[in-house]
């Protein structure tokens, strides 16, 4: 990871302000009020980020989740029982997600439990840093 981390802040005011001149006009909902296309996204990713074990493969498709999260408000909540087998990789790229979130004064929630993981972060002593429960 680059000293900037995941994403620099810069680039993340300016995907705001792009997305905030690109919006297309509200539409009406269902309750018949107005939401932007970007208070749907923010609605839609209210699902929390699945963990499952990721490989060399997958870390890109991970990687672009969280960097889109990073450009919405509020706690991220992330699942991590999926993960039997974490590696390095994750886990680095997770540490660099909290501190992102943290200095944009947001917390990540995690959910579900998984020793495999908890034990990998520990030992690479990363559990302060992901934000992890203190008996995880």
């Amino acid at each position: 990871m680059s000293g900037q981390g995941i994403l620099g802040q810069d680039e993340i005011d300016a995907r705001i302000n792009g997305a905030k001149q690109d919006a297309p006009p509200a539409e009406p909902s269902a309750a018949g009020t107005h939401m932007t296309s970007a208070e749907a996204r923010t609605l839609m990713s209210s699902e929390p980020v699945r963990l499952n074990d990721c490989t060399i493969r997958t870390i890109p498709t991970l990687h672009e989740e969280l960097v889109r999260r990073l450009s919405e408000t509020g706690p991220v909540s992330v699942d991590r029982t999926g993960i039997q087998r974490p590696n390095t990789e994750l886990l680095q790229l997770l540490a660099a997600f909290v501190r992102d979130l943290r200095s944009q004064s947001r917390v990540i929630q995690w959910l579900g439990e998984s020793a495999a993981f908890d034990r990998a972060a520990r030992v690479l002593g990363l559990s302060s840093s992901l934000g992890l429960p203190a008996d995880g």
